[in-house]
């Protein structure tokens, strides 16, 4: 069994599925999924209630782009370490905390533990 892991973790995904995969991934892992979004906006709203320690982010979604969603998220959420998730960029925004292709899913639980020792 994973030991348990103390960050909050927040999925913003259009998609239901890998929305999906990925609480299921996170949890198996030991780590509290505070919460789902399918849109920017709905990120938004969710991290300021949330207030997630990091944020799986989509890169392409319907509605406010990732960049917008991060700009904002970074105001309701300023403690919140952001990852891109994508299966487009090869490479990580100037925006972006960290950025995982999707080819990567099961190395995604690493890179965000590699995200709390940085702090």
């Amino acid at each position: 069994m994973t030991a348990t892991n103390n960050q909050r973790v927040l999925v913003v995904d259009d998609y239901e599925e890998m929305r999906f995969a990925l609480v299921s991934l996170f949890e198996s892992e030991g780590f509290e999924v505070v919460g789902e979004a399918a849109s920017g906006s709905e990120a938004v709203w969710r991290a300021g209630e949330d207030q997630p320690d990091v944020i799986i982010l989509d890169f392409r979604m319907p509605g406010l782009s990732a960049e917008q969603t991060a700009n904002v998220l970074r105001q309701v959420a300023p403690e919140a370490r952001i990852v891109v998730f994508s299966g487009y960029l090869e490479i990580e925004p100037t925006w972006a905390d960290a950025y995982m292709s999707k080819d990567h899913i099961s190395e995604l639980p690493d890179l965000v533990r590699s995200l709390e020792e940085r702090r």
